[in-house]
């Protein structure tokens, strides 16, 4: 049995024992094969896998090791699952998890890195739509003289958005690890626009003033957003109104402390369009997610995508912890494993939706491995040829 670390609150081979029962209940009143069956062994980050001690993305200190503990087969997938951008969450697992072979659902179930190939459920026809929500963000941010930062996302169904959120006590973007120990500047920033694939001509960078100023049409926002989403990510501007329908921007990494979750849910309530849901976080951000067109994306729906990627027309299992509502699974073939004391366990117990409580993905981790590495060996015995009597 596997010894617990001490970073995940327990330290007995009990603790693993009694946990891996509570799984067994669980998938028997399903009416899951737990010991036959492929699985997804998803986990969000924030939390399960990381401090939230800041935005460094700094992760529990056993956390590799404990990945490592799943025998590599043909019957396990690992996956993030995670609200998070693609850029920032491949980020993450190349910087922190090595060469482990792990797939990613990110952007709140928007998007999947399998294999290396990028799959995007459900994508946009139009993408006016997007830009006329973005443009809408920008001009009333100007006449409120707003501070954005804008999340790498490749999906343009999701989206989220950080207003005043460089402090620590607040977003606390500047120690994001794509962005913690950069000096961008709006200079920077104006250079990327007129490098970039698009006509820059309507673009102007006042020296004297430090703003890059430009008309607030369609076209143009599709720049910015491709500047501020793909090149510089997570970098914060400050939006400010001009003359002639025009606006502009200038980095600023100080907050407007007055400027409040409130006010940003407001603010968004205004500025951003039915056909767009809204989910404020607390920290700093609007996640926007489109919804007119008949599909809201979900972490769920997107772990049985990559289910069927994976395993093709097999049953399949879909665990995953996480700390939050959005992380919950409901579905008849999945587990879901909650951070004691967090949001998502006092949904389900407000639900009364069956979970497993856990410490972090440290244990998490550990338990499964025990059940998916018992699988491993009772496959491995089937396949053995039984013994035939040799005759003299």
């Amino acid at each position: 049995m596997i010894f617990m670390e001490n970073e995940t609150g327990f330290g007995s081979d009990y603790y693993i024992i009694s946990q891996i029962e509570n799984v067994e209940k669980i998938a028997k009143q399903k009416g899951l094969d737990l010991y036959s069956t492929p699985m997804i062994i998803g986990f969000d980050v924030q939390g399960p896998v990381v401090k939230l001690t800041d935005a460094s993305f700094e992760p529990w200190s056993q956390i590799k090791s404990a990945i490592l503990d799943f025998n590599r087969n043909k019957s396990i997938e690992k996956a993030i699952i995670s609200g998070w951008d693609l850029k920032s969450l491949e980020n993450f697992r190349d910087t922190n998890l090595g060469d482990l072979p792990i797939s990613i659902i990110g952007e709140l179930g928007s998007i999947i890195n399998y294999e290396n190939h990028i799959y995007e459920i459900n994508p946009m026809k139009d993408t006016f739509e997007f830009y006329n929500m973005e443009l809408d963000i920008f001009k009333k941010a100007a006449e409120k003289g707003l501070k954005i930062a804008i999340q790498g996302n490749a999906s343009k169904n999701v989206n989220c958005f950080y207003f005043e959120g460089d402090g620590i006590e607040r977003g606390d973007i500047r120690n994001h690890f794509l962005v913690k120990d950069t000096d961008i500047t709006t200079n920077d920033i104006y250079q990327s626009i007129i490098t970039s694939p698009f006509n820059t001509d309507n673009f102007e960078y006042n020296n004297n003033k430090d703003k890059i100023c430009f008309e607030s049409t369609i076209e143009n926002i599709e720049i910015i957003d491709y500047v501020l989403r793909q090149v510089y990510t997570l970098q914060s501007v400050r939006l400010a109104e001009e003359n002639e329908n025009k606006i502009s921007i200038r980095r600023d990494n100080d907050d407007n402390i007055n400027f409040t979750i409130d006010d940003m849910v407001t603010f968004s309530k205004e500025a951003i369009p039915d056909s767009w849901e809204i989910e404020p976080n607390s920290d700093y951000c609007i996640d926007v997610i489109h919804k007119n067109n008949g599909y809201r994306p979900t972490k769920e729906t997107a772990a049985y995508e990559l289910g069927k990627l994976r395993f093709g027309e097999q049953s399949f299992i879909i665990t995953n912890i996480g700390d939050k509502k959005g992380d919950v699974l409901t579905g008849p073939n999945t587990i879901f494993f909650a951070q004691i004391g967090s949001p998502a366990e006092n949904y389900c117990i407000d639900e009364n939706l069956p979970y497993i409580p856990v410490v972090n993905a440290i244990d998490y981790f550990h338990i499964m491995a025990q059940i998916t590495n018992t699988t491993i060996k009772n496959r491995i015995l089937s396949e053995i040829p039984q013994i035939q009597p040799i005759y003299v």
